[in-house]
């Protein structure tokens, strides 16, 4: 039952943190053939929001709409994009992946150049860390790729080489993906967007031991990094260390404001105590 509790509880974290996704790794067998030929990813489309039904409260609601609005009569392309970007950011959280994807279309129509291929390939990364099909997943880590590889050639940047190492660890070739990522470790031991994600491989691998190191490694440097904290717990609970668990999970509840790490802390402390 505990493993039951481990993934609703990792999975909750995901649909709200989508940087943090667990990367999904497929065989062989479920990558897309002609993934190369892509230009969109399989199911999702390009067709208007209107319509669209979306998991957003009021608040949202009117965020959205204002936006939309903005974007109806905004001519200045920058302006355009930054308002694009916030309405697929949005609707990422609110789980409609078709009309995320269609603003990161939208972005690379009012700027085909570096800085709209840049907006518009993290925004796909983001839908593509809280995509749990496996094609759907091939298909928008080729997308992301093909928009982020070139501007990573010319900058280096380390944390683009991770989410592109990210996006390979869910081809039939994982180990070129957590390569990158180790080699950005290797350069850069503080990094810890480097830590945290190949903290969250070795949580999906099997090898909490390492997953503890891995998290342990960030708080050294990010004390109050919650995600890590709370990873950490689940990582002891894991282990049936229930101790170490309640105390990143008490911390969690004392010292963090953030609803969702409090409600999956909470869960986790009833489900050990």
């Amino acid at each position: 039952m505990l493993k039951v509790r481990v993934i609703l509880g990792v999975v909750a974290v995901l649909l709200i943190f989508g940087m943090y996704q667990m990367p999904r790794i497929v065989v062989e067998n479920d990558v897309i053939n002609d993934a190369q030929q892509l230009s969109q990813p399989e199911d999702l489309n390009e067709e208007s929001p209107e319509g669209h039904s979306t998991t957003v409260d009021a608040e949202q609601a009117k965020i959205i709409a204002s936006l939309r609005e903005k974007l109806d009569v905004e001519r200045n392309p920058k302006n355009f994009v930054n308002f694009a970007d916030s309405l697929g950011r949005l609707y990422v959280k609110a789980s409609n992946f078709d009309s995320a994807f269609y603003y990161s279309q939208k972005i690379l129509e009012a700027d085909p150049g570096k800085e709209g291929q840049l907006t518009s390939g993290l925004l796909v990364y983001r839908i593509f860390e809280v995509t749990n099909d496996p094609k759907k997943a091939q298909a928008l880590g080729l997308r992301v790729r093909n928009l982020l590889e070139p501007i990573y050639e010319e900058t280096k940047e380390e944390s683009l080489k991770i989410k592109l190492g990210m996006t390979y660890v869910v081809t039939s070739n994982p180990m070129q993906g957590i390569l990158m990522i180790r080699e950005v470790l290797e350069e850069n031991p503080q990094n810890t967007e480097a830590l945290f994600q190949l903290g969250l491989l070795a949580v999906q691998s099997g090898q909490t031991e390492k997953a503890i190191e891995r998290f342990e490694a960030v708080l050294k440097i990010t004390p109050n990094d919650w995600n890590s904290v709370l990873y950490l717990g689940i990582s002891h609970a894991e282990l049936g260390q229930v101790d170490m668990a309640k105390k990143y999970f008490d911390r969690i509840m004392e010292d963090s404001n953030d609803p969702v790490l409090l409600q999956i802390a909470s869960n986790y402390l009833k489900g050990i105590n």
